[in-house]
């Protein structure tokens, strides 16, 4: 250890470097200075990049900044080392400084080298300008697109809490009109019990009865009755289920889970759309054997409400003469359940069912759809009830949209979807 020492330290077998200078003192003074000034700019980049990095960690490519630094330092050492030597020729130590130096710079090239293609894939600044004005442009969409869903969530709500308050009104009286229907069926078989009673006691009743019974028609009367009170009791129960199904459809603030019977959903919202069905339409019900599952009823109900209004303007659209709708419902396995309602109307362009989830993407003309029912639908399946939307159409032959949920939402961890879809 002693003799490296030495020999690095060592001055005595060479001459000072001063003497190639002819120790002329201006040249000594230039080199001098030369090489001091150049130190201290050495010294001092390093320390710039040190503190560059240490307030931007997120910059990349930290380890050529470290090299750099390494590789500049040395290079400040090698020149002190220049006017140390001009009276100490301590040139083994210069040589194994200018050595290290080698190494350092020749890893930096090579690592250079490596980085190159990372360099020269950096954005230019007029590519970040447009990629920066590009991510703009989206957030204005999506500013606009936010707001629009909003819009219509609000509207949903408004509709949904006057749907439930007009439901609630007409509700009371309907139950008032079914309740005392039963009783007035009885009143009337007692009163056609004593009239039959009558004519058994009174075979000749008086003119007058006679007459007033002929006026009246009295035995078409006995026969007709108990059928208008028997189609007012249809009635009021088909009131009550539509008023029941509206209650259910406004539904749609809904914060927990609870138990939902898809069963039930479809018929209520093909009861509200009756009207529209029953104008030429068929709806074919293949329902299979499902429980119930752990969802928000009111959401289900506005995402087939959603779908079977679809299938029925896309029918409308059509001249063909048979138009129908079919609803299939089957349990997938022990975690999934699926619903598949498909239409044999005209069907979707190719280059459309790309965009039919995207919100306000409509082929519908201009007033007759806001764009936001697929949209929305799309995420109250995939993204409130971890299920999934999917569309399968061909021109000419009809649209079939198949909904897969979860029967339970822990389903979600210990089953993953893409298993009950295969």
């Amino acid at each position: 250890m002693a003799d490296l020492f030495n020999t690095l330290f060592s001055s005595s077998q060479y001459i000072p470097h001063g003497h190639c200078y002819l120790w002329q003192t201006p040249l000594v003074w230039l080199h001098i200075i030369s090489d001091f000034l150049i130190a201290i700019a050495y010294f001092s980049i390093p320390m710039m990049l040190i503190y560059f990095v240490l307030k931007r960690s997120d910059v990349p490519f930290s380890k050529v900044f470290a090299l750099f630094g390494a590789f500049i330092i040395l290079c400040g050492v090698g020149h002190l080392l220049e006017i140390w030597t001009l009276w100490h020729p301590t040139y083994w130590l210069s040589g194994i400084e200018k050595a290290l130096t080698a190494l350092v710079s020749c890893y930096t090239a090579l690592l250079m080298v490596e980085l190159l293609p990372r360099f020269l894939a950096l954005r230019t600044p007029e590519q970040l300008e447009t990629l920066n004005q590009e991510l703009e442009r989206l957030l204005v969409e999506q500013k606009a697109t936010t707001t629009q869903q909003l819009i219509q969530s609000e509207k949903m709500s408004s509709l949904g809490q006057m749907v439930a308050g007009v439901a609630h009104e007409i509700n009371n009286p309907v139950n008032f009109i079914y309740g005392n229907l039963s009783h007035a069926q009885d009143y009337l078989d007692d009163v056609l019990k004593l009239v039959e009673t009558y004519e058994l006691a009174v075979p000749q009743p008086p003119i007058a009865v006679q007459r007033k019974a002929m006026e009246i028609d009295f035995p078409f009367l006995k026969e007709d009755l108990p059928k208008l009170l028997q189609s007012m009791q249809i009635g009021a129960e088909r009131v009550r289920q539509i008023v029941l199904s509206l209650r259910n459809f406004s539904r749609l603030d809904e914060s927990d889970v609870h138990p939902v019977e898809i069963h039930d959903c479809l018929d209520s919202t093909l009861l509200i759309l009756n009207n529209r069905i029953k104008q030429g339409i068929t709806v074919t019900r293949d329902y299979g054997k499902l429980p119930a599952i752990e969802g928000f009823s009111g959401p289900l109900y506005q995402v087939f409400m959603n779908l079977l209004s679809n299938a029925i303007d896309a029918l409308n659209e059509t001249d063909q003469g048979h138009k129908e709708i079919t609803i299939t419902t089957e349990r997938l396995n022990t975690n999934y359940v699926s619903i598949r309602l498909a239409d044999n109307g005209s069907g979707i362009a190719v280059e459309h069912q790309a965009q039919l989830f995207e919100p306000f993407f409509t082929t519908k003309p201009i007033g007759m759809g806001t764009g936001l029912g697929l949209s929305i639908s799309h995420q109250i399946v995939c993204e409130k009830h971890g299920g999934q939307l999917t569309c399968c159409s061909a021109v000419g032959e009809g649209t079939e949209f198949s909904i897969i949920l979860p029967i339970k939402q822990q389903s979600l961890v210990t089953a993953p979807l893409a298993m009950a879809v295969a």
